[in-house]
């Protein structure tokens, strides 16, 4: 059972996005802000969302960066230690088996730096979309024996509406969630819904799930579920009131005909 578990994602329990503008940085240095979800949570992980043509639910540019262009990540834990240091962006992209950090972290002392031969001009104010993974520190957790799979179609119609919230549905209500599917859009093609809704395509939706008036996944890419072709499938534990839990479509995405995303919700 050890050695199987080295090979797994992290164990999360909620996932929180944080934006860096790259027009903040101050020197070589773009600081990471405070956030109020992450305060005294142990972060299981951390992921880079950085797709092409692609903005965040207010219309920001999200980053696409390569080998030639990668800045270098620096984390620091509560004695004020570089834990991480100077470790390339390109190595946490969220199609990457996920980097295990496993400790709580000081996230305002934490930083993104660049290369001496790169400039933060170069990447003309574009968005750093990382997404945290997290857990309480006192959580402790068993493996589940069995899994359970229930999909769900969250339409999203609208003209201009950018905002849709998951329907009421009983048979997951008080399930605690191990993984949730999506569907990217290299898969989807022409996919439609149990429903005959179009899927629509997953890398430019962002989930928030609620779960008793707290966010516990907030802006989550939803491409990050598309775990078909994985080999590190995503390991979670999280509840969600569905009714108040809701997906955001990218600014500079026009819908389809009778839209709608396709989740699948995996429990025990």
């Amino acid at each position: 059972m050890n050695n199987r578990n080295n090979i797994l994602n992290p164990l999360f329990t909620g996932a929180c996005a944080v934006e860096l503008n790259s027009n903040d940085a101050t020197g070589k240095r773009l600081y990471f802000p405070e956030v109020a979800l992450l305060r005294n949570k142990l972060i299981t992980s951390i992921q880079l969302y950085s797709v092409s043509n692609t903005q965040t639910p207010e219309g920001k540019n999200i980053v696409q960066i390569s080998e030639s262009n990668t800045p270098f990540l620096t984390l620091c834990d509560f004695d004020n230690i570089e834990f991480i240091s100077k470790y390339p962006l390109t190595e946490i992209l969220y199609t990457n088996k996920q980097l295990k950090i496993n400790r709580p972290i000081v996230l305002q002392n934490c930083y993104i730096d660049l290369s001496d031969v790169i400039d933060w001009s170069d990447f003309s104010g574009e968005i750093f979309y990382f997404v945290f993974f997290y857990r309480d520190i006192e959580d402790k957790f068993t493996e589940p024996e069995q899994n359970i799979l229930q999909s769900l179609e969250v339409e999203c119609s609208g003209e201009l509406q950018k905002k849709f919230y998951f329907p009421d549905n009983r048979v997951l209500v008080d399930k605690v969630f191990n993984n949730i599917h999506s569907y990217s859009s290299n898969f989807v093609g022409g996919m439609y819904s149990p429903s005959g809704y179009s899927v629509i395509d997953s890398s430019k939706v962002f989930l928030t799930i609620v779960y008793r008036q707290n966010k516990v996944i907030d802006r989550m890419p939803l491409l990050m579920l598309a775990q078909y072709d994985r080999d590190f499938k995503l390991r979670m534990k999280i509840r969600a009131d569905l009714p108040s839990s809701y997906v955001e479509v990218s600014q500079n995405y026009n819908l389809p005909d009778n839209p709608c995303t396709l989740l699948t919700f995996q429990y025990c």
